[in-house]
């Protein structure tokens, strides 16, 4: 501030450039108290500038000042490791771990996470039966976020195995008979057939339609024939049902 100088200018360049730019024009305007000197537009800059002020007086003689500034207009970069996108987990907490900024602010599912000097960030969260949403955010010290979510779905209960055909000792006159029924989830349903004239059981995999439905036609012997379903669900729990 001041009242008997010709003009001033105010200029910017990147850090450790010598290429100045002005700032508007050149000023005659006398700054008697703290007020506006210019506005610098940061739509297309990136990254640390000097802002220089010169004030010229009479006589060529002139003074300078000048401020270092920090301009961001990107979000934060944000990683997530683990957990992976619609997993299935029998677990009762699910580890979270990712990378962010060092500076920027992390929060798994509103609570405060710390980071680490490199941005590594590692925490646990607690799951319930069924779906669960992870919400993982970063923010940076402009407001600027960045998101990203998580689907987990815990399951700690076996698969069912409702089947419509045959039931439990049946007498069948005929030399064969059609199994088929339903599973409640996605499994995979094997078939293990056992034979009085055949040591070897025999093993299959049943096909599923989309409503997770099965169909299968097998012969019998005569006498005794021992059937049985197997369900294993994505994390490895299983059902066993016999006919």
């Amino acid at each position: 501030k001041g009242s008997n100088f010709v003009n001033y200018t105010l200029e910017y360049s990147e850090l450790n450039s010598n290429q100045w730019n002005l700032i508007g024009g050149y000023s005659t305007s006398q700054v008697e108290f703290e007020d506006f000197l210019g506005r610098l537009d940061t739509n297309n800059l990136q990254g640390e500038y000097i802002i220089r002020l010169t004030v010229r007086g009479e006589n060529n003689t002139s003074v300078q000042d000048n401020v270092k500034i920090l301009v961001k207009s990107e979000y934060p970069d944000l990683f997530v490791k683990k957990p992976l996108d619609d997993i299935i987990s029998r677990n009762e907490m699910i580890e979270v771990e990712g990378k962010t900024e060092k500076l920027a602010t992390l929060t798994v599912n509103n609570a405060n996470i710390e980071i680490d000097e490199n941005g590594d960030f590692s925490t646990k969260v607690l799951l319930n039966e069924g779906e669960n949403n992870i919400h993982i955010k970063a923010v940076n010290s402009f407001g600027l976020e960045s998101h990203v979510e998580r689907n987990v779905i815990r399951d700690t209960q076996k698969p069912e195995i409702n089947i419509s055909s045959p039931t439990d000792f049946i007498l069948q006159k005929v030399p064969y008979v059609n199994i088929s029924g339903q599973v409640n989830e996605s499994a995979e349903v094997e078939l293990i057939i056992s034979k009085a004239s055949d040591w070897n059981n025999q093993r299959l995999i049943l096909p599923l339609s989309q409503n997770r439905e099965f169909y299968y036609t097998i012969s019998l012997d005569e006498g005794t024939n021992e059937i049985i379903l197997k369900a294993k669900d994505q994390v490895g729990l299983e059902t066993e049902v016999l006919r």
